[in-house]
């Protein structure tokens, strides 16, 4: 009976697609076991794997078209796209071979409209990765990508990653992360000392990096504090989906993606500034620790004229007390955290308790 109900003849690819596109449209995440619930439902006899996964691949390929086809439309639906979306970028670019007359498609590039007005509103950090396309093509999906005068940055993680390879020791891997997101150039030297000590292959091996790109205390401020590309992951997440439709598909099914991210966090931050919230729930819950933690310092002015002053932070938790030199001007704190996440510690924030200044303007 088993056998019977796996294998009957009319349930061919061909109806186990047209029982699947409906479901297919509504999310293109539609899993191999729905996929076998959804035809027991509807004929009441469980089909395999291998018939659920070649009747999904069918109904992919009749709501998303073919991957052959679907490179041919893809002008035609980037030229459509930028109609639409006035302001939306694309750059092709094309290889000729010598006595070939046509083009060869080698890459394009697109930025939509909508994300190129909020990059403003963001962090100027631009995050490069690249995903593979499943599909018919081994082609890749490179995301962010950055102008060449920029100033480049190593995520840290993939630096560990690589470490680890190199150098399989658990107690180097958690000192090197260590040392990478110190933000004092003194506890990132003690790190690396105590790597030294304990290999010296591997200290070299850290060394021959540069330290403005994968140190968080000598990159100058300017990758914010982000030392990962996790955000960017993220991203690849809401994009996986799409990762596997023919090209033209990939592209329409990110733009969608995209569309309904802004008008999500266009509701939530609606909904925010209605209540009168000023800053993201993030940075304002580091914003109160850090207005908390500085009711425990000490304000000693020490240069009025030159707005230089210094901030005494208080014995607790074992720790002694340090005095920390802030330059309002030039906005430095001898911590390194205001000029590493552009945003006031602890520190900067009892001087701006006692001078009366708004910490958030």
């Amino acid at each position: 009976m088993d056998t019977f109900s796996r294998n009957h003849f009319n349930l061919d690819i061909d109806l186990i697609s047209l029982v699947l596109i409906p479901h297919i449209e509504a999310s293109i995440r539609y899993k191999i076991k729905e996929c076998i619930t959804s035809v027991r439902q509807e004929y009441g006899y469980t089909i395999t794997k291998r018939k659920a996964f070649l009747g999904r691949k069918r109904a992919l390929k009749i709501v998303y078209g073919d991957w052959d086809k679907s490179f041919a439309s893809l002008p035609r639906y980037m030229a459509a796209l930028q109609h639409f979306n006035p302001g939306t970028v694309v750059e092709w670019k094309l290889e000729q071979s010598p006595g070939i007359p046509e083009y060869i498609f080698r890459c394009v590039f697109w930025a939509f409209k909508l994300a190129i007005d909020s990059f403003v509103h963001c962090r100027p950090v631009i995050s490069i990765d690249e995903t593979h396309v499943y599909g018919k093509y081994n082609i890749k999906l490179l995301i962010d990508v950055a102008e060449p005068y920029a100033y480049h940055r190593y995520c840290v993680r993939h630096l560990k990653a690589n470490f680890q390879k190199a150098h399989p020791n658990k107690d180097l891997h958690n000192l090197m992360w260590m040392a990478a997101t110190d933000n004092r150039e003194c506890k990132f030297r003690r790190r690396m000392e105590s790597i030294r000590q304990e290999d010296e292959i591997a200290y070299h091996w850290l060394m021959r990096h540069e330290l403005d790109k994968g140190t968080l205390h000598a990159d100058g401020g300017r990758r914010w504090g982000t030392l990962t590309t996790n955000v960017l992951e993220s991203f690849n997440g809401l994009l996986k989906s799409a990762c596997g439709l023919p090209v033209t598909a990939m592209v329409w099914m990110s733009f969608k993606q995209i569309a309904e991210r802004f008008v999500e966090r266009h509701r939530g931050t609606s909904e925010l500034m209605e209540r009168g919230v000023e800053f993201m729930p993030i940075p304002m819950k580091k914003f109160e620790k850090y207005r908390r933690q500085a009711h425990w310092h000490s304000f000693l002015q020490y240069s009025n004229e030159r707005n230089i002053f210094e901030v005494c932070t208080a014995i607790h938790q074992n720790r002694r007390n340090n005095t920390h030199t802030i330059n309002e001007a030039s906005r430095l704190c001898s911590w390194g955290k205001w000029s590493i996440y552009h945003m006031p510690c602890s520190h900067v924030m009892k001087y701006f308790q006692h001078t009366g200044f708004a910490a958030t303007r």
